[in-house]
Parts: structure tokens; C-alpha cells; sequence
């Protein structure tokens, strides 16, 4: 027999039993095992950070209140009067408030983004009106809700819907289609010739 590719391929022939030893002075390649998690396993998890609402409101007032102090400056060397520049510099103040300021300072601060984003999703949510996850469920409803006064019959109601009308006895029935009778009228029949032959029955019994 063979070994390593070594050998007979077969013992037919050889006046052997075809057992071959096993080399033990022969190395094996190494194999990686499956059970070793990948290098991105070890790296640690990924914080998903936010920002402080707060923290974006005060950056977006510095950022206002840089421009309006460079504005202010160059209109004082370019020799304007103080009511020019605070009417100017109130002008800008306002068009920056107003204006989409947050936009601009989250491209260049990319850890804000993610609080002007959670407060559209958050509009969003409150105009369709989706459920938070965190928020609580509502209680379920049930399926009937009784009336304020009606007593409870457990016997009756089980609470799960209203009970049906009940159809008076005097209440004229429809008569069956294609002329066939009713049930009660074919028991009815039924036993009024049972009675009328026991009475016959019974006549000629008493003759005899």
C-alpha cells in the first residue's frame, strides 16, 4: 500500500497483509481551524455617540456670533457709523437665525450629523404617526366594550361580543321553499297518527 504517495497502490501481488505503518516522523501541513474568530471579532465595538442637542445649539450661536464679529470689524475699517453697523450686523444676525446654519456646521463637524438626522426622523415619525420602540405599547382593546349600567351575566355573556336577538315565538315563519314542511309540522303529523291508531287500536280491542 501507499503512503504519501509512496508505495503499491494495492497489496494484490505484494505476499502482505497490506497494513501500512504511519510515519510518525512525517510533518503535517498546518490547517487553521474554523473555530478562530476573524481579527475584526477582537476590535472593540463600535460606540454609536451623540451629540448634545445643547451642544449643537451653542455651536450654531458661535457660529452666528463669528460672522457678525468679522462683519463688524470690516465695516469699522472701512470707517462706516455705529448705527450702520449694528443695523448691518443685526441684519446678518437675523438671516443666519433664521436660515439653515445647523446644515452647514454639520458638514464641517461630521458628529453632529447624526442629531439633525434623529430629529427629521423623529418629525417624521410624529407626522405618521409611528411608534417609537422605546416607547410603551398601548394597551390592547377589547374586542366589546359594554356599556356604562348593564349588569354582567357570566352565565350568558362571556364578554366577548353582545349577545343576539332573540326572534319571538308568535313570530310568523316563512314558509319552506320548493313546498316542503317543516320539521315540527312532519313530527306533528307523525304523532297524530301514532294517537289516532292507538285509538283505533284500542276500539276494536274493547269490541272483542
Amino acid at each position: 500500500m501507499s503512503y504519501n504517495g509512496v508505495g503499491l497502490s494495492t497489496a494484490r501481488g505484494s505476499g502482505t497483509n497490506g497494513y501500512v505503518q504511519r510515519n510518525v516522523s512525517a510533518l503535517r501541513r498546518a490547517t487553521p481551524s474554523m473555530r478562530v474568530a476573524p481579527d475584526d471579532a477582537a476590535a472593540p465595538p463600535r460606540i454609536n455617540a451623540r451629540a448634545d442637542p445643547s451642544l449643537v445649539k451653542h455651536r450654531e450661536e458661535r457660529a452666528v456670533a463669528v460672522q457678525c464679529m468679522a462683519l463688524r470689524v470690516k465695516m469699522e475699517d472701512a470707517g462706516a457709523s455705529e448705527d450702520e453697523i449694528a443695523r448691518s450686523v443685526a441684519e446678518l444676525r437675523q438671516r443666519l437665525s433664521s436660515g439653515p446654519s445647523s446644515r452647514a456646521i454639520a458638514q464641517k463637524e461630521p458628529e453632529l450629523e447624526a442629531v439633525l438626522v434623529e430629529a427629521k426622523n423623529r418629525k417624521m415619525k410624529d407626522a405618521l404617526g409611528i411608534r417609537d420602540e422605546s416607547d410603551p405599547a398601548p394597551p390592547p382593546k377589547p374586542a366589546f366594550e359594554r356599556p356604562a349600567g348593564l349588569p354582567r351575566r357570566p352565565w350568558l355573556d362571556r364578554g366577548d361580543g353582545p349577545l343576539p336577538p332573540k326572534r319571538p315565538r308568535n313570530q310568523e315563519r316563512s314558509p319552506p321553499p320548493d313546498g316542503r314542511r317543516d320539521a315540527a309540522e312532519v313530527v306533528a303529523v307523525r304523532t297524530l297518527s301514532t294517537v289516532i291508531t292507538q285509538v283505533q287500536r284500542q276500539a276494536v280491542e274493547s269490541r272483542t
